[in-house]
């Protein structure tokens, strides 16, 4: 996509160039509805990059969540100038802060009984949005998942005993 002129809420794409690359993996099914994950810093908030994004995935037909990431990292005024430019397009975002599980709950309402696709570019959380939905609301982002649970504790003391 060359340009996007957005109007009234929607995005009009005058000019397509010619595919250089086509991603077909991973493949996608049974989806209904994607939750488009993006940084306000680090990597830096990128709009043309945005819009590209939105304009793919209306494509697609499939409804679309805009989440906005790394809200503690910006000020309130910058925070406010991107969401109205958001809702300028017709996106009224979630705002999020993994770090402080700000809009958390809101993310997890919008996933709630529906199969999604979490999406975005690098580095703007979708790991760490991912562990802090799977391990609750109290977890840390710089936590790994892992396998182990409270009995493996247990089973470890049985261990001792029977030496």
């Amino acid at each position: 996509i060359h340009r996007v002129d957005w109007r009234q809420g929607r995005g009009v794409v005058y000019d397509v160039a010619p595919r250089r690359r086509l991603v077909l993996d991973p493949l996608v099914s049974n989806v209904g509805h994607v939750v488009l994950l993006y940084s306000l810093k680090d990597p830096p908030f990128e709009p043309i990059a945005l819009s590209r994004f939105l304009v793919s995935f209306a494509a697609s037909g499939l409804p679309v969540t805009l989440v906005l990431n790394k809200a503690d990292l910006v000020s309130k005024a910058e925070l406010d100038r991107r969401i109205q430019l958001c809702r300028s397009w017709g996106y009224d975002p979630i705002v999020l802060s993994c770090l402080d599980l700000k809009g958390i709950e809101s993310v997890a309402k919008t996933l709630k009984n529906r199969i999604s696709v979490i999406a975005g570019p690098s580095g703007t959380g979708k790991s760490s949005l991912i562990n802090c939905l799977r391990l609750g609301l109290h977890c840390d982002p710089s936590e790994q998942l892992s396998d182990w649970d409270d009995d493996d504790e247990d089973d470890d003391d049985e261990d001792e005993d029977d030496d």
